[in-house]
């Protein structure tokens, strides 16, 4: 949800990291897709929905897995970039993309609830140490994603920076495999829906859903890479029917099947968006910088809703008798006032410490 900027080809003296892969043609090192951007909306919006009444999209809770995909995706084509860098500064960069927004969601909290949380609430929740099951938050318990996100990326990382490439996707595809097994055998009747589990097996549930989806979205584009051409036209057509599918199914009655199905889907949608990139660049790219603009409010919008979620009762509304349009549009309103005062924020820090190094 952070606005990847993907990489294609191995730039020469890149540790040899991802030596003689075949990119597909027609892409540059640094190229943007677009479309990325504009399902991090969707999903954003879709969570939302989910929150404010599920009844409107029941199997909602599988954006989480989009997010998680397309992360572990650009993941592995950043790769070469990934490894000019430091691991501390990889974290830096990973966690400066939301943190702000965070800390901002939760001071909400503190000053919409009247009271101030108590040290081992808030340390959880600002150490994102809730989001592995060590204890409780205080707070916003559906942006588990975050720290779950966090600390997944930044463990693929390591395991990419100690072992060569191939190694560390033949221990990914194991270990999604073991895991998939262990999600279905330890709970074949709720299996990968978070709404009905808190662990699956040994595993605390948040993480097994990060390092699942992000170990598929390397696998899918480690997969992707090593084909020399991908034909736009069957990416759209691929695209286009994997979208009709997933909206099918978030919309009807949950099943358990739907949870795996969801991992081949997303991986044809995520690949297809890939593959056809130049062409749909171009249509995108016509949109203007509102587009753009909209595009950027996915991660506000996915962590402020929740304020929105909890603001509506307080003020003697019932949330689901709030028409969605009203509740959508609060919510919108809300994530671009928080990004305005974070931008402007930086800015005026910024300038301080330019002035202060004079």
């Amino acid at each position: 949800m952070n606005g990847e900027i993907l990489g294609t080809r191995t730039p020469g003296g890149d540790s040899g990291m991802m030596s003689g892969a075949h990119m597909p043609a027609g892409y540059k090192m640094e190229q943007r897709i677009y479309v990325f951007d504009l399902l991090k909306l969707l999903g954003a919006i879709g969570v939302s929905l989910l929150h404010y009444n599920w009844k409107l999209i029941p199997q909602g809770y599988l954006l989480v897995e989009m997010f998680f995909i397309m992360s572990g995706f650009c993941l592995y084509l950043r790769l070469p970039f990934y490894s000019r860098k430091s691991l501390w500064q990889i974290f830096a960069r990973r966690l400066g993309s939301f943190y702000a927004f965070y800390l901002m969601a939760l001071f909400l909290q503190i000053i919409l609830s009247g009271k101030i949380p108590a040290p081992y609430l808030l340390a959880n929740s600002v150490l994102f140490l809730g989001d592995l099951g060590i204890g409780p938050r205080f707070a916003y318990g559906s942006l588990w994603f975050l720290g779950v996100y966090l600390f997944c990326f930044m463990g693929y990382m390591f395991l990419f920076r100690v072992i060569s490439v191939e190694k560390a996707l033949l221990i990914i595809f194991a270990t999604v495999f073991v895991l998939l097994c262990s999600a279905y055998t330890y709970s074949p009747a709720h299996c990968l829906n978070r709404v009905s589990e808190a662990i699956v097996g040994p595993f605390q549930f948040g993480v097994l859903r990060g390092i699942i989806g992000l170990g598929w979205g390397i696998l899918t584009a480690a997969a992707v890479v090593q084909l020399k051409q991908i034909k736009p036209v069957k990416c759209i057509l691929a695209g286009g029917l994997s979208v009709a599918f997933l909206i099918y199914y978030l919309v009807h009655t949950a099943t358990v099947s739907y949870d795996f199905i969801n991992y081949a889907v997303i991986a044809v949608l995520v690949s297809s968006c890939y593959g056809g990139a130049e062409q749909l660049n171009k249509v995108f790219a016509g949109l203007g910088q509102k587009f753009f603009y909209f595009c950027s409010l996915s991660l506000p919008i996915y962590i402020f809703h929740m304020v929105v979620v909890d603001m509506i009762p307080k003020f003697g509304f019932i949330l689901h008798n709030t028409p969605p349009g009203i509740y959508l549009v609060t919510v919108v309103l809300l994530a671009m006032v928080m990004k305005f005062l974070k931008e402007k924020s930086e800015t005026i820090l910024s300038r301080f410490g330019a002035a202060e190094r004079k």
